[in-house]
Formats: C-alpha cells, structure tokens, sequence
C-alpha cells in the first residue's frame, strides 16, 4: 500500500512538472504571437486552449450519447437559451429557443425506436477558438440505425456545423446545422461569421 502511494505521488509530481514545462514553453511561444481578433490556430497554441477545445468536444459527444439515450432534458441543457438548429426543411426547419428545441428532440426521440436505436456518430472534430467565448465546430456524422434485423444501417451523412458560446464558463452550443450528404446532398458549407454576426 505505502509503495502504491509512493508510486502515485511520484506520477502526479511528474504530470505537473510536465504541465509547468508546457505552459512555460508555450507562453514563450505566445509572447511571440499577439493575435487580437484572430482565431486560436497553429503550433502557437496553449494548453489552456487545447483544453477548451477538448470541453467543447465533450459538448458535442454528449449531445450524441444524450439523443440516442433518449435523455431529452440532458440535452436540452447542452444548448443555449436562445439556441438554433438549422436543420432544413426536411427537418420542420429552424428550431429557435430552447424549449422549442426540447420539445422537437422529444418528437424524434419517440420515432427513433429504443434507446440507441439510432445512434449519430461524430467524427473528425476540427474546432477553432474564434475568442474567449465563441468557438466554431464541424464534425462528420454517421447516422445509424442499429435495431435488430436491418438490412441497411446506413440512414444519413452529413456535416455538422456548429456555434459554441461560453455561458458563465460552461460552453453550451448557440446554432448548429447540419450540411446533408447522403443520401440526399443539401450542402452550404462553412459558415459566414461576418454575414451571421455571430
């Protein structure tokens, strides 16, 4: 047990040492760079920011984990008050508000059969860190119907194209959009932050 605790204090100790290494390298590196107005992009990032990004990464992976398991007000909670999601004319258009948004999931919800009959899965994050409280997301989405006795699982592909607002210092998703694939290609692209007045 004493060799057990030993061994962690000596792990933690050289995480930290590690952790101080990389802030104090990376400073050096930010000193360098002054970027006001810039999106938090290249070799020149912190660990500060790769942490904000793997927070937002959570966001969109629980979003996933909350639709499929049917936890609608969990997922509720992952969007901003005054939320959007654009998800086409297919799709009974724009969703605006949070409660609205709540209700629409529960609609999709009771359709898509048990929980984790359909699963959406994300891929291929590529987030950037547009200021110290926005941020931008695309994921790639696999849509899959995973009950029993399916022929064919593949439902849809797309692209999700997402906002991210940080809201007393939880990031919650402001808009989110999907660019549909397959099978039917209903693709706009990367967003127009400057037309959007995001």
């Amino acid at each position: 047990m004493q060799t057990c605790l030993h061994r962690r204090c000596r792990e933690s100790s050289l995480i930290e040492i590690i952790v101080l290494d990389y802030k104090f390298q990376n400073q050096q590196v930010t000193n360098h760079f002054q970027r006001p107005g810039q999106p938090f992009t290249g070799i020149e990032m912190t660990l500060e920011e790769l942490l904000e990004k793997e927070t937002i990464k959570e966001l969109r992976i629980k979003y996933s984990h909350y639709f499929d398991g049917k936890m609608v007000d969990d997922l509720a909670d992952l969007f901003c008050e005054d939320a959007v999601c654009e998800f086409g004319p297919d799709y009974g258009g724009d969703w605006v508000g949070k409660e609205t948004i709540r209700a629409n999931f529960a609609t999709y919800a009771e359709r898509e059969g048990p929980p984790f009959g359909v699963l959406h899965a994300v891929t291929n994050p590529l987030i950037t860190l547009l200021d110290s409280t926005t941020a931008s997301g695309r994921w790639y989405l696999h849509d899959l119907n995973t009950q029993e006795g399916v022929d064919n699982p593949l439902i849809l592909y797309g692209i999700y194209d997402d906002v991210y607002k940080k809201v007393f210092g939880k990031w919650l998703i402001q808009r989110t959009k999907i660019d549909f694939l397959w099978p039917k290609r209903q693709y706009t692209g990367f967003r127009n932050f400057e037309k959007e007045n995001v």
